[in-house]
């Protein structure tokens, strides 16, 4: 029998394994299965399967049907997941995500009450990491932009040179002893992971974090890091648009689109915000990531654009299951 739940997450960065495991093991809804596609799986296939059956948690784990290595794409990545899942709920989240205990019951209750005509949108927070278990490389953001007021939101910026360097080291294998966790001591508790700092680099990034009059949501603040969707709609809007560069508006665009197909949310409890454990600081972009400046007039086009429900993805994402069920 399928779960009515999957938690879709998509990495290109080493660790994390253990903020997530921290949340999922305890969720009090435990009809759920994890979609982790994964653009390091040839590195930690073994580690992922050994520390999710010790979990007790069914886990597809799988690379992303197309890869362009060093660079990934974020959309593929996320369609992959979308072409391997099998619950009628899908519920978006990304790698170092701990997800609170009633996170995924708070997502089925909204589902189930009502009558699949609503999912549920959850806030996230960035928490700033702890100590890595080894010495920072010169091209970890925290250490080409140092902390300070000059420096807020620094990490964003996206360096090719910074991001090949990263690629050229996960492939000779320097980060392979640190596949499940990159942290000096794993996070491997709530209180741990809630002890952190909230990230002031990245700080209330999340507008979901201020509430939201009457619950409702808008479909931009579609992130794709705590939000819930019907699979079949997702499948129906041919998934996310894959010609996006990399990383950039593809989650609110498909949140537009699916709107437009008749999705709607509403706000989750804010027991149930997800907490980021913000790998951004010692980790360059692994995807080809375009500017806001370069992207947002093409987002606004598509805001504009009531027409516009289809991705436009070439073939048809619901096809993909069959073609490479070798994987997982």
């Amino acid at each position: 029998m399928n779960p009515r739940v999957s938690v879709c997450v998509v990495t290109a960065r080493p660790g994390g394994l253990d903020v997530l495991l921290t949340g999922l093991m305890r969720q009090e809804f435990d009809d759920f299965e994890v979609i982790l596609v994964d653009a390091l799986y040839s590195r930690r296939a073994s580690c992922v399967a050994d520390v999710f059956a010790d979990a007790k948690i069914r886990v597809i784990h799988t690379p992303p049907k197309d890869r362009i290595f060093p660079f990934d794409s974020v959309p593929a990545a996320r369609n992959t997941a979308l072409a391997k899942a099998s619950g009628e709920l899908l519920v978006w989240g990304v790698d170092y995500a701990y997800f609170p205990s009633c996170a995924l019951k708070e997502h089925w209750g909204v589902w189930e009450y009502t009558e699949k005509k609503k999912a549920g949108m959850g806030a996230h927070r960035y928490r700033y990491p702890p100590r890595p278990a080894y010495s920072l490389l010169p091209y970890s953001p925290v250490v080409l932009y140092p902390p300070g007021e000059s420096s807020q939101g620094a990490t964003y910026i996206y360096s090719e040179q910074a991001s090949r360097r990263f690629a050229e080291d996960l492939e000779a294998g320097v980060y392979d002893m640190h596949m499940y966790s990159i942290f000096d001591s794993p996070l491997v508790t709530p209180e741990q992971i809630l002890a952190l700092d909230e990230d002031p680099y990245f700080f209330r990034a999340d507008p979901k974090l201020s509430g939201l009059v009457g619950g409702q949501v808008p479909p931009t603040a579609f992130h794709a890091k705590n939000e819930g969707v019907s699979r079949e709609l997702s499948l129906a809007v041919n998934g996310f648009d894959e010609s996006w560069i990399g990383h950039c508006y593809d989650d609110s665009d498909m949140g537009l689109r699916l709107n437009r197909a008749g999705a709607e949310w509403m706000l989750l409890d804010p027991a149930a915000t997800v907490e980021i454990v913000n790998p951004r600081h010692y980790f360059p972009h692994a995807v080809w990531r375009s500017t806001p400046e370069e992207s947002l007039p093409r987002f606004l086009e598509c805001e504009r654009d009531a027409s516009r429900v289809n991705s436009g993805n070439p073939g048809v994402i619901a096809g993909w299951r069959s073609d490479w069920s070798w994987y997982a």
